[in-house]
């Protein structure tokens, strides 16, 4: 893949060099083309004392103005700055600079949080319904009384993880035609969405590390983007089935840079170091199935299964898709524990690899392909390779990390599966990439619909389009199933990751990144419908997949054996006398 697109990213730095030697050559206030953006005095993050803001701009006679309900402010909109703003509780303020001959800048936004306001979070809020088709279907507590702990404990625990903070005008988000309001998520079993609402809309979004975090080394940061309701089922009968719902933010040249540049997998507990960087979009998932603001399954959320399913993939292949863990404030509100992550489409491609988005195709394995010339991919699943040549599957699958993907999807038995992203290039033409998605519903444990490991044979896959049809396609290829049996022996043999002890250390990391963050989810969601699930509950849930992971992957193997995907006869072992050669060492991929 990286010799297709050479030629590709050789274009795209001849571009940009074109591009930066003309920019250099024009006056700066050409280049600038607005005012730049305000500065303030004191910067975002967590505060426990009141304290006055300073606003500043660079040009002696610039004009600022400002706003504290999250709108966005214009040079007719917010009030305009004379004097510094008193901020003695939680607070945005988003402000942009002017003079009267040139445009507005860009918004910046800088919100402060007082962690003693979240305790005390109610519902007073909450907006109220003005007809029979209008549906505010969440609260707002945040309920101490669920909690055994401190307001102390509680503090720390906000601050153990990032903080993302979202700002938005109310109406935008909350309101009769905003995106959050019930009749505006998804038609299927519900009310149509109002007249007035937008999918999409603008906001910004911050990250905010505490001054503890990685010693202070990882600097905060925000951009202007858009923001909408994500996910499926959740959104049904007008937010009825998950009171907690899912965003994605969209990095469009409308709203700013028209990309994310700034490292949001910084703080990711695994593979941090192969984040790209840079994302045209973020989507910030609840771990819908297995959150309790969701009526599907409450009582088996551990809230890391799904992560853990995706991050074993790189783990395995160097290939997936990455997310992290942050607590979401939404305009003042806290909102949670959330897991954002990229999503491995057309738009990921162009980053990872070079190039234009409209050089990739993509697809999801519920869906089937959703954009692009999908030649290729039909090519690939109509295709019985069965005589030809492993190379020349490779020139249309990412072999290794397809396989690994499958072994991910035996082991952890993934229900309502496999939804999978799939994508690859069409110009010049390269191998697809398959990626993990929805595989909280998985890993037994208590898990509603998985349980133990499976062969793609017997694996249940009844709501997908693409049920891992490119195997079926390759599995008698003689090729094929040694590269397959080659990967399993190299996972699930000789401290391989999904050796018992491997896997474990890894569950039990993931589950401890979120120990302390756990507690605040506890708070704002875990009597969301009635019964509250607490931190012992939540343990529970933990240890009951931790239990279920050892001898997982021994199933695994026998499954395979008997699905004919792995030998019966195991391989040589080497031996001086009666002591096993080994070195000892785990090789990634």
């Amino acid at each position: 893949m990286e010799s297709n697109h050479f030629l590709k990213n050789v274009q795209y730095l001849q571009s940009l060099f074109v591009a930066i030697i003309f920019c250099a050559c024009l006056p700066f206030s050409a280049r600038a083309g607005q005012n730049q953006m305000p500065d303030f005095s004191h910067k975002r993050g967590f505060y426990n004392e009141p304290f006055y803001l300073e606003l500043t701009a660079e040009a002696a006679n610039s004009h600022i103005r400002f706003t504290t309900d999250c709108s966005k402010p214009s040079q007719t909109h917010g009030e305009l700055y004379t004097e510094p703003i008193l901020i003695q509780n939680m607070t945005t303020v988003r402000a942009v600079a002017y003079q009267d001959s040139t445009a507005c800048s860009r918004v910046r936004t800088h919100s402060f949080i007082f962690p003693a306001d979240v305790l005390k979070q109610d519902d007073s809020g909450l907006p109220v319904e003005q007809n029979s088709k209008d549906h505010v279907f969440w609260t707002e507590k945040f309920d101490m009384s669920d909690v055994n702990q401190s307001d102390e404990q509680m503090i720390d625990a906000l601050l153990d993880i990032p903080t993302m903070y979202i700002s938005a005008p109310y109406d935008s988000i909350f309101g009769i035609a905003g995106i959050h309001r019930g009749q505006n998520l998804e038609a299927n079993g519900g009310d149509p969405p109002d007249p007035n609402w937008h999918e999409l809309v603008e906001c910004s979004v911050e990250m905010i590390y505490p001054e503890t975090y990685h010693n202070g080394q990882i600097k905060n940061w925000q951009e202007n983007c858009g923001i909408k309701i994500q996910g499926g089922a959740g959104r049904w009968q007008n937010g009825k089935l998950d009171h907690k719902q899912s965003f994605t933010l969209e990095f469009k040249n409308k709203y700013g840079s028209g990309s994310l540049k700034n490292d949001f997998l910084v703080s990711a507990p695994f593979n941090s170091k192969s984040s790209p960087g840079k994302f045209d979009k973020v989507i910030i998932r609840t771990g819908f199935n297995r959150d309790w603001g969701s009526d599907w399954d409450r009582g088996h959320c551990a809230y890391t299964r799904d992560q853990f399913g995706r991050d074993l993939q790189i783990l395995m292949s160097g290939w997936g898709c990455h997310g992290t863990y942050v607590h979401l404030y939404i305009d003042g509100k806290y909102w949670g524990q959330y897991n954002p992550c990229e999503r491995m489409d057309n738009h990921a491609l162009a980053i990872y690899f070079g190039g234009s988005s409209d050089d990739y195709f993509y697809g999801k394995g519920k869906e089937g392909a959703r954009f692009g010339n999908s030649d290729r991919y039909k090519y690939l699943i109509h295709t019985d390779w069965t005589n030809r040549q492993l190379d020349e599957l490779e020139d249309y699958l990412d072999v290794d990390s397809y396989i690994d993907l499958a072994l991910v999807h035996c082991y952890s038995n993934a229900g309502d599966s496999p939804q999978y992203y799939f994508a690859g290039s069409i110009n010049p033409p390269g191998p697809i990439y398959y990626s993990g998605w929805d595989i909280e519903d998985s890993f037994d444990g208590g898990a509603r619909r998985s349980g133990p490991p499976v062969s793609l044979e017997t694996y249940n896959m009844p709501w997908s389009v693409d049920k891992f049809d490119a195997y079926f396609k390759a599995k008698k290829n003689i090729d094929f199933k040694m590269r397959f049996a080659d990967r399993v022996y190299k996972h699930c043999f000789n401290k391989g990751i999904l050796t018992d002890d491997r896997i474990i250390a890894v569950w039990d990391s993931s589950c401890k990144v979120i120990e302390k963050s756990i507690f605040c989810e506890i708070a704002r969601w875990g009597d969301e419908r009635g019964q509250v699930y607490g931190y012992e509950h939540w343990k529970k849930e933990c240890k009951g997949v931790r239990d279920d992971l050892a001898g997982r992957s021994g199933e695994l193997v026998a499954a395979l054996k008997k699905s004919g995907m792995y030998p019966v006869i195991d391989p040589p072992i080497f031996k001086v006398g009666s002591s096993l050669i080994s070195t000892d060492v785990f090789h990634g991929a």
